[in-house]
């Protein structure tokens, strides 16, 4: 957008932001698709009772520690190149 706007093309920056957001929804729509699929498929293979909602446990608690750590790491990084 800042590119467009120093060399006045407003509505090409408008519409590169407007396709940017756009493949961005699409690409988070199917990852969170892919990921709610793929648990409910693993939770269907360990079929019902304690041994389902133990996978299915695990499963939602990796993928929290996952993006927590990710996020740590990010953050850490951020403080190295502060100084």
């Amino acid at each position: 957008m800042t590119f467009s706007l120093l060399n006045s093309l407003y509505l090409g920056g408008i519409l590169s932001v407007f396709a940017m957001s756009v493949g961005t929804a699409i690409t988070l729509s199917l990852l969170a698709i892919l990921a709610v699929s793929a648990k409910g498929l693993a939770v269907k293979l360990a079929g019902d009772g304690t041994v389902g909602e133990k996978i299915g446990t695990t499963i939602e608690i990796a993928g929290a520690a996952f993006v927590m750590a990710l996020g740590i790491i990010l953050f850490l990084a951020t403080l190295q190149f502060a100084r």
